[in-house]
């Protein structure tokens, strides 16, 4: 996603999907950390892939 969409746009898409899977407390979290990470897009970009690890373990233990 981040290739094809960039940090920003990977980072905008990851929130409005847990949103709309009603993971508002993710969401939220995940918001707070790219507000904190301001324009530093090496941290930010590293924060999200370790967020995009947890949501597919998250997903996967749902799906077993």
């Amino acid at each position: 996603m981040i290739d094809q969409h960039g940090v920003d746009g990977a980072a905008e898409l990851t929130l409005t999907i847990l949103r709309k899977m009603l993971k508002n407390n993710e969401a939220k979290l995940l918001q707070e950390k790219l507000d904190f990470k301001g324009n530093d897009k090496f941290s930010v970009e590293k924060e999200h892939r370790t967020f995009i690890q947890e949501i597919k373990i998250h997903f996967k233990s749902l799906v077993v």
